[in-house]
Protein backbone atom coordinates (compact mmCIF):
# COMPACT_ATOMS: atom_id res chain seq x y z
CA UNK A 1 0.00 0.00 0.00
CA UNK A 2 1.12 3.71 -0.69
CA UNK A 3 1.99 5.63 2.68
CA UNK A 4 -0.47 7.87 3.81
CA UNK A 5 -0.19 11.63 4.15
CA UNK A 6 -1.41 13.65 7.29
CA UNK A 7 -2.09 16.95 8.80
CA UNK A 8 -0.43 18.44 11.50
CA UNK A 9 -1.39 21.64 13.07
CA UNK A 10 1.11 23.21 15.68
CA UNK A 11 -0.08 26.60 16.97
CA UNK A 12 1.94 28.84 19.10
CA UNK A 13 1.61 32.42 21.15
CA UNK A 14 3.11 35.54 19.61
CA UNK A 15 6.80 36.01 20.75
CA UNK A 16 7.20 39.47 22.75
CA UNK A 17 9.94 40.68 20.55
CA UNK A 18 11.04 44.28 21.61
CA UNK A 19 10.36 46.38 17.99
CA UNK A 20 7.36 43.66 16.60
CA UNK A 21 8.18 40.21 15.01
CA UNK A 22 8.13 40.21 11.10
CA UNK A 23 7.91 36.74 10.71
CA UNK A 24 8.26 33.12 12.19
CA UNK A 25 10.49 30.11 11.03
CA UNK A 26 9.61 26.52 11.39
CA UNK A 27 11.79 23.60 11.06
CA UNK A 28 11.09 20.11 10.88
CA UNK A 29 13.67 17.92 12.16
CA UNK A 30 15.94 20.95 11.96
CA UNK A 31 15.20 21.70 8.22
CA UNK A 32 13.19 24.87 7.63
CA UNK A 33 9.73 24.08 6.24
CA UNK A 34 8.46 27.41 6.42
CA UNK A 35 8.18 31.41 7.12
CA UNK A 36 4.52 32.57 8.14
CA UNK A 37 3.36 35.89 9.98
CA UNK A 38 0.35 33.57 11.40
CA UNK A 39 0.85 31.90 14.55
CA UNK A 40 0.23 28.43 13.60
CA UNK A 41 1.34 26.05 10.48
CA UNK A 42 0.18 22.90 9.31
CA UNK A 43 2.61 20.47 7.48
CA UNK A 44 0.21 18.35 5.03
CA UNK A 45 3.45 15.18 4.37
CA UNK A 46 3.58 13.94 7.53
CA UNK A 47 3.80 10.29 7.78
CA UNK A 48 2.38 7.43 9.95
CA UNK A 49 4.41 6.30 12.52
CA UNK A 50 7.50 8.42 12.16
CA UNK A 51 8.62 10.72 14.40
CA UNK A 52 8.81 14.39 14.06
CA UNK A 53 10.64 17.20 16.01
CA UNK A 54 9.40 21.10 14.91
CA UNK A 55 10.75 23.93 16.07
CA UNK A 56 9.39 27.82 15.54
CA UNK A 57 11.55 30.95 16.13
CA UNK A 58 10.40 34.75 15.51
CA UNK A 59 12.42 36.78 13.85
CA UNK A 60 12.22 40.15 14.62
CA UNK A 61 11.57 43.51 12.40
CA UNK A 62 15.46 44.39 13.69
CA UNK A 63 16.39 40.86 12.07
CA UNK A 64 17.41 39.32 15.51
CA UNK A 65 16.07 35.30 16.04
CA UNK A 66 14.20 34.31 19.30
CA UNK A 67 15.56 31.17 20.65
CA UNK A 68 13.13 28.50 19.03
CA UNK A 69 10.13 26.79 20.79
CA UNK A 70 10.85 22.58 19.91
CA UNK A 71 7.54 20.32 19.53
CA UNK A 72 8.67 16.97 19.41
CA UNK A 73 5.62 14.36 18.16
CA UNK A 74 5.02 10.60 16.89
CA UNK A 75 1.79 9.96 14.45
CA UNK A 76 0.20 6.70 15.76
CA UNK A 77 -1.81 5.25 13.36
CA UNK A 78 -3.90 1.84 13.78
CA UNK A 79 -5.35 1.05 10.18
CA UNK A 80 -7.28 4.44 9.27
CA UNK A 81 -7.23 5.83 13.06
CA UNK A 82 -4.47 7.97 14.00
CA UNK A 83 -3.46 10.52 16.99
CA UNK A 84 -0.59 12.31 18.38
Amino acid sequence: LPERRYNLSIKWRASLVKGGVKEYIVARNGVEVARTTKLSYTDKTVEASKPYVYSVQAVGINGKRSLPAVYSTLIKCAWVFCSI
